[in-house]
């Protein structure tokens, strides 16, 4: 009984460890990756601006059994993705400017991320793209310690659609 009530005092005592520094622990966290794309930047941008063209790289919108709708109202773009077990992904673009788009994220039961896009050209005609996803975490302490190994996760996959717009923006230029 005794060895019992110390486990569970322990247990408890590192729970409330774990909660008091994530208190100290940011709750937004950027990913962000860079690709260099031989086009020009409104070629970059139509690709990113226009979700029908998503589906040349964005791995959502690449699955065969998701539902995509398209709608435009006003300067704002809406795309909403449901899956087979109807859960949704819906992006809306906030902002289009000269070198800059900006697209709210919203998935069901997830963190609110924001995707920013930005779009330097140089000398050759080439663009230098940094995509910047922007997650806010929930307070709660196992999204703010699961934040710690976000861009050890999802990293990956956002360099993977990089190269897929990549070469989407490429074979449409030449």
């Amino acid at each position: 009984m005794q060895k019992a009530k110390i486990f569970f005092i322990a247990v408890f005592t590192l729970f409330a460890f774990l909660c008091l520094i994530t208190v100290f622990l940011p709750s937004g966290i950027t990913i962000s990756r860079s690709i260099l794309i031989d086009a020009k930047v409104n070629k970059v941008a139509v690709q990113i601006e226009d979700f029908k063209n998503w589906k040349n790289w964005y791995p959502a919108f690449q699955n065969k059994n998701t539902r995509l709708y398209t709608s435009q109202r006003n300067d704002t773009s809406f795309a909403v993705l449901t899956d087979e077990k109807q859960q949704r992904l819906s992006l809306v673009l906030l902002q289009s400017v000269s070198r800059s788009i900006e697209v709210l994220v919203l998935k069901d039961n997830q963190n609110r991320q924001t995707y920013q896009f930005v779009l330097l050209p140089n000398a050759e005609g080439q663009t230098l793209l940094t995509w910047n996803v922007n997650i806010t975490l929930a307070p709660y302490p196992w999204k703010k310690i699961s934040g710690i190994f976000l861009d050890k996760i999802s990293g990956p996959q956002y360099e993977a659609a990089l190269l897929k717009l990549k070469r989407a923006v490429e074979n449409t230029t030449h």
